[in-house]
């Protein structure tokens, strides 16, 4: 009689059960509402917040930026693409600075079979919003582009994504037309359907990837158009020749990017933002998302955060100063936070990037912002 009595209140909404300090107990559901929230508040009041010069060099170890941190290997180097997934950056940036910072021994090779073994994807994620012609759409060196793993594509997209099919110059309006009808193609491949002379093709791909149109396998046919010393292997200085120094034959198949993805709902979606974030941060906040223009807005996210607080999934509180706005953290960032609080050698010597996501001056710091440019 006293289980039955204990059902029926809680179809009627009055109580819960659940494992709260036994198995299989009874609880009111205001006073387990109170409870929680006691227990929300109690953990937050413990936190001490850390200067933003100590969540800076704990950024820089949460990042395995810190010598101390660095990975090794392929699988080293698609963890860091996980973390890192979703940010456009430079594609000068990705293989000069943002990876080999973070790794012991960076192979290209390594990038190349992540992307022909189907495991990860670059492109431009957010294409040109422009619909008119251009000469100027040409892959170069500050071209943005991102990375993620394929099986990410479905959520860390934007909503919309648009193209623009009639700012596209002929010989790039048959090789889309070609790519959209038939599918992934070798370079070859395409130079004998589209019957273009071979740097016609080069020219036309060249702007399919530079729009965010389409993209290719491996790494290997960009990697000449973005190496450092490009120009002193070139005879001429001009952007046009430059582009004929790669050989668009050993990155793979060219094939468009992102056709036949099927975007997930939008609560799935900005769960999955916020996982990202707060495992690419550590501790998350408002002013981390000036630089995330693809991440939903921080008013949706928050709500997100909130939530799996709730869970006890994450925590919430103050954890860095003078942030404004709530504040959202692992439970491992929070602990290493005040390890790293702890640690000597406040001053140690990072040389990044501009273009770099650690790059926070003039958005934690009281420095002029510093633009995400490669030469800086």
């Amino acid at each position: 009689l006293v289980q039955a009595g204990l059902r029926l209140l809680e179809s009627q909404g009055i109580i819960l059960s659940g494992n709260f300090t036994a198995p299989h107990q009874w609880c009111e559901r205001r006073l387990l509402k109170r409870m929680h929230r006691l227990t929300v508040e109690g953990l937050r009041e413990k936190i001490r917040p850390a200067p933003v010069k100590d969540y800076l060099r704990f950024l820089q170890r949460f990042t395995h930026a810190h010598p101390e941190t660095r990975l090794d290997g392929m699988q080293g180097l698609e963890k860091i693409i996980e973390q890192m997934q979703g940010m456009e950056a430079s594609a000068s940036s990705w293989e000069h600075e943002i990876f080999q910072s973070r790794m012991l021994r960076y192979s290209g090779s390594d990038l190349d079979l992540l992307g022909q073994s189907g495991r990860i994807a670059w492109a431009r994620f957010s294409p040109m919003k422009s619909d008119k012609p251009s000469k100027n759409r040409l892959f170069s060196r500050s071209t943005p582009l991102a990375f993620a793993k394929r099986t990410s594509l479905p959520w860390v997209l934007p909503r919309q994504r648009s193209i623009a099919k009639e700012a596209l110059s002929p010989n790039a309006g048959t090789l889309w037309n070609l790519m959209e009808s038939t599918g992934a193609l070798f370079f070859d491949e395409l130079v004998i359907a589209a019957r273009l002379l071979p740097t016609q093709a080069e020219d036309g791909l060249s702007e399919l990837i530079c729009m965010g149109f389409i993209q290719c396998d491996g790494f290997a046919s960009m990697r000449p158009l973005i190496n450092p010393d490009r120009k002193a292997r070139s005879a001429t200085q001009s952007a046009r020749n430059l582009r004929f120094v790669a050989d668009f034959r050993n990155g793979g198949r060219f094939a468009p990017f992102a056709q036949d993805v099927e975007r997930v709902e939008d609560e799935k979606r900005i769960e999955a933002w916020a996982w990202l974030l707060i495992r690419r941060y550590g501790v998350i906040f408002r002013d981390l998302l000036q630089r995330e223009h693809l991440a939903p807005t921080w008013g949706e996210l928050v709500p997100m955060f909130r939530t799996l607080e709730a869970r006890g999934l994450i925590r919430g509180g103050r954890f860095v100063e003078k942030v404004g706005g709530e504040q959202f953290a692992l439970k491992e960032a929070v602990d290493e936070l005040r390890r790293v609080k702890e640690l000597p050698g406040a001053d140690d010597l990072l040389v990044l990037t501009a273009a770099d996501p650690l790059n926070q001056m003039g958005i934690l710091t009281e420095d002029p912002k510093l633009p995400q440019k490669t030469g800086n």
